[in-house]
């Protein structure tokens, strides 16, 4: 996976800095050796005192947190099934609650205290959720910038989110709101399920790898490259260029994602199309997706903490409430987004179509009059990326110096036959001609309503009578 991040920090090195921060309580630090009392006389125990001190400090004495911890020492405790692996579902109940409780009234403490509560929950003598967790993505995770840790980072103005074999709605970034409480991100970003996200309901989360199926989604904003690309039009993560993006446990297939920005997947200068603002992972240009989570309609999840729309703690969805109008979708895929084939860092660049190159493939060299054969077409942006999703229409140029009334088969209108562009830049396009010649074919191209360049075969395809 590239990485054009440089505040990505190692663990170890993320430990030295946390220390220089200020006051800082080092999140990250908390994965190391537990302290103070343990649940049972193990050194390597999990700590409960600690995490039920932190969770005081950063809720309440009397908060539902402290139940739920201690269902989750009860069950590390069972003397049948306990430890690490038994307390890891207990563990995800306190992450659920812990989403739906950042940012509003019930969090007494700063973002970075609610963030040691996560720690404790992660840490490897407590749960098994960090378990096959990639080097890359633990490194995110954990790292500590001047924002503080990652878990700090997408508590404060990102994604912290359970979702899994259940029933959910999108998670989608939440930042604090005027006059206290929280809202969503402005525009507003996120990831939901490739598949089973529909107005009329909550998405349907595919599992994860775990017996209890559910995993934490975690994204916080970042500066991203943008491999010679210019930034998409009114793309901005609190101030940033994109996102950081990982789950823990981790699934290595992604494509069942689609990851997303509410804005507009037309780039635009003032009312005119220039192209279209597409997503950028690993360096590659991905073809649309338009979220759901931005199509009008969709409820605002800012208004689903003020009822309980989780049964059991995130295992099932309980309500959903009525549509109310957030982002018109006028057309399909309206909005950006993308299937990336892995997590971070996700960004969005605006591809202009005057600055798309089109070149063919070879041609054949021979054909037969009405009988199909296969062009191809490479769209190339200035930069040197593939083009996805850029609409190619192929005509024919010459007849051997005589048009003499030849046409592409169907093609009534004289217009020619099209194809779109794959991730690769590649269109196939398959056609027959209805009479013998020597021809070249002609192409044009267009990205978000505006053209590209053209180009010309620069051998002749003999078609034969047979």
């Amino acid at each position: 996976m590239r990485r054009s991040l440089g505040a990505i920090v190692p663990l170890a090195t993320a430990l030295i800095l946390g220390a220089c921060v200020g006051e800082r309580d080092n999140a990250a630090s908390r994965l190391s050796a537990p302290a103070g009392a343990l649940a049972v006389g193990n050194p390597n125990a999990c700590d409960f005192n600690t995490m039920t001190r932190d969770s005081k400090t950063a809720f309440s004495n009397t908060d539902p947190i402290v139940s739920l911890i201690g269902a989750m020492q009860d069950a590390y405790n069972a003397r049948t099934g306990g430890g690490a692996a038994g307390a890891t579902s207990k563990g995800v109940d306190v992450l659920a609650y812990i989403e739906q409780k950042r940012l509003t009234s019930a969090q007494h403490g700063t973002n970075a205290q609610v963030a040691l509560v996560v720690y404790d929950i992660l840490n490897a003598n407590c749960t098994e959720l960090r378990n096959g967790l990639p080097a890359a993505t633990a490194a995110e995770l954990d790292s500590v910038d001047a924002q503080g840790s990652g878990v700090e980072k997408s508590l404060a103005a990102g994604i912290f989110a359970v979702r899994g074999n259940a029933a959910a709605p999108a998670a989608v970034a939440f930042v604090p709101a005027t006059g206290g409480g929280r809202q969503q991100a402005s525009p507003v970003w996120g990831v939901e399920p490739e598949a089973g996200c529909t107005l009329a309901g909550p998405c349907t989360w595919p599992p994860g790898p775990t017996t209890d199926a559910r995993y934490l989604i975690f994204a916080y904003p970042a500066t991203a490259g943008l491999d010679g690309e210019a930034p998409a039009d009114q793309a901005t993560f609190n101030g940033l260029n994109g996102f950081i993006i990982g789950m823990l446990p981790d699934i290595a297939d992604k494509s069942v994602f689609t990851v997303g920005e509410c804005i507009a997947a037309v780039a635009t200068v003032g009312e005119t199309a220039v192209g279209g603002n597409l997503l950028l992972h690993e360096g590659a240009i991905l073809g649309n997706r338009s979220p759901t989570f931005c199509d009008l309609g969709y409820p605002a999840q800012a208004m689903l903490t003020n009822r309980s729309w989780f049964a059991s703690l995130g295992q099932r969805a309980a309500s959903w409430l009525a549509p109310k109008p957030l982002f018109a979708k006028e057309e399909p895929d309206s909005k950006s987004g993308g299937g990336p084939s892995g997590w971070s860092p996700i960004t969005f660049v605006k591809i202009a179509g005057a600055n798309i190159s089109l070149a063919f493939g070879t041609p054949p060299k021979t054909a037969v009059v009405g009988r199909l054969f296969e062009l191809t077409v490479k769209a190339t942006t200035a930069a040197g990326n593939d083009a996805p999703d850029v609409t190619v229409r192929i005509q024919l140029a010459n007849n051997s110096g005589v048009p003499a009334g030849a046409t592409i088969v169907g093609d009534t209108e004289g217009d020619g036959v099209t194809g779109v562009t794959g991730p690769d830049g590649i269109a196939h396009i398959l056609l027959a001609v209805n009479k013998p010649g020597g021809y070249t074919f002609f192409a044009s191209g267009s990205l978000g309503g505006a053209g590209t360049n053209t180009a010309v075969t620069t051998s002749v395809t003999n078609v034969k009578s047979k």
